[in-house]
């Protein structure tokens, strides 16, 4: 890769940043951008979004993926990544997956996520896409996942050393299977609920005082999410109070969101033993705190509230989060367009798209849903970049309202 002769300005964005995203200069470094392979993409690599001393390894962190210029544009402006004449692109934020539990903005080794950057900036959008604070698994699957690793060493072992196979070699392996995955939960948590979500807050709230600074329109960002990723955006929407507790835009100062794949239904999740065990007891915490961490209850809830009468007897809900009806049909009519993509075979989670469009339409938000064959919940990310494969046909159709496709009939046009 080649690099450049430009940074980023970081003192600039520093002394732009004000209080949403509080920056420290002993934080900071200059970041140089560097071309993809094809000399066509800028890319600009773990810049921190949102300061934090006392981690040893921040994850507050973000890349960013520059379109290529065209031929007259490279002539007019040597410099990344100022927007020639002024001209600024759309942006996306992609906000990646993993159960809240795994994954960051890119994998070195597979590429993953680093590919949906390099397909978005290809398109035309200036793509970020920020890593968050993770959940540590529960400690049945931290000893699924310690025992293949444990399984692969004592098999190994035993195929050097025959005279431990024995039952003391089973015992011991078995025991520091489950010691290790109980001391590993207790001595390193992690996160719960709403954290990954009020991460992704500051990342937003970053972008929108930064974009400029790499060419993109800070009043023209859409929110793109897959699995993990779509709750997180989806909570934004309907919970304004994370963007604005970091002073970040509202969810009406955004184009849009593309939610992918996400689960959007508390009480769909409760049904299965499988997702209680290992996503909303360790993510969410206690059973009380689930339905007011997913965007269709959220939604139901603001919907009865906007329908109580003046001289009805207050809801618990209603006395809980002193919510009144204006303030409420207020956070509903900030919901920019959503656009819901499920893919052939997603663990059902098609169910909950439906849902969430079926509270967002009856709250009049205007969504489009569309289910993509040949595709499952894996591939839809990891294929992006191979050609002719369909998971590119979903980066255009994402690109695509992104670049202000949702003015159009997304179901007569698509399905």
């Amino acid at each position: 890769m080649r690099s450049l002769a430009n940074t980023v300005d970081v003192a600039g964005m520093m002394e732009s940043s004000g209080s949403a995203v509080p920056l420290h200069k002993e934080l900071w470094q200059k970041f140089i951008g560097h071309k993809t392979s094809d000399g066509s993409i800028v890319e600009y690599e773990d810049i921190v979004y949102h300061p934090d001393p006392f981690a040893r390894t921040s994850r507050h962190k973000l890349d960013v993926y520059i379109p290529p210029l065209s031929s007259e544009e490279s002539q007019r402006s040597e410099t990344f990544p100022s927007a020639p004449n002024g001209k600024l692109k759309p942006c996306i934020i992609f906000v990646h997956g993993g159960g809240w539990k795994r994954f960051s903005k890119r994998n070195r080794f597979t590429g993953v996520h680093q590919n949906v950057g390099r397909a978005f900036a290809k398109r035309g959008t200036v793509t970020f896409i920020p890593s968050y604070r993770l959940t540590t698994p529960s400690e049945v699957q931290l000893m699924i996942d310690h025992t293949l690793v444990v399984g692969l060493l004592v098999s190994l072992l035993v195929s050097f050393l025959p005279e431990w196979r024995n039952w003391m070699t089973f015992f011991l392996s078995s025991a520091s299977i489950v010691v290790s995955a109980i001391v590993r939960r207790r001595l390193s948590p992690g996160v719960e609920h709403p954290a990954h979500t009020q991460d992704v807050a500051r990342a937003v709230a970053w972008v929108r005082l930064n974009a400029a600074k790499f060419g993109g329109d800070p009043d023209n960002i859409t929110l793109v999410g897959h699995s993990a990723g779509a709750h997180i955006c989806s909570m934004l929407m309907v919970e304004p109070e994370y963007l604005k507790e970091v002073s970040g835009p509202s969810p009406g100062q955004l184009a849009g969101l593309v939610a992918i794949s996400g689960p959007y239904n508390a009480t769909r999740m409760a049904e299965s033993c499988f997702l209680r065990t290992f996503y909303l007891h360790p993510v969410f915490g206690s059973r009380s705190k689930w339905t007011q961490s997913f965007a269709v209850q959220r939604l139901e809830e603001l919907g009865e509230n906007n329908n109580e009468g003046e001289g009805e007897p207050q809801t618990p809900v209603r006395r809980r989060r002193g919510a009144g009806g204006a303030e409420e049909r207020k956070k509903l009519h900030e919901i920019p367009p959503v656009l819901l993509l499920t893919v052939e075979r997603d663990w059902g989670l098609d169910k909950h798209a439906v849902d969430f469009e079926r509270v967002l339409e009856k709250n009049g938000i205007d969504v489009r849903r569309k289910v993509i064959m040949g595709l499952n919940h894996f591939n839809t990310i990891s294929a992006v970049g191979r050609p002719g494969h369909v998971a590119e046909e979903v980066m255009d159709l994402i690109a695509n309202w992104a670049l202000g496709l949702h003015s159009h009939d997304i179901k007569n046009e698509y399905q």
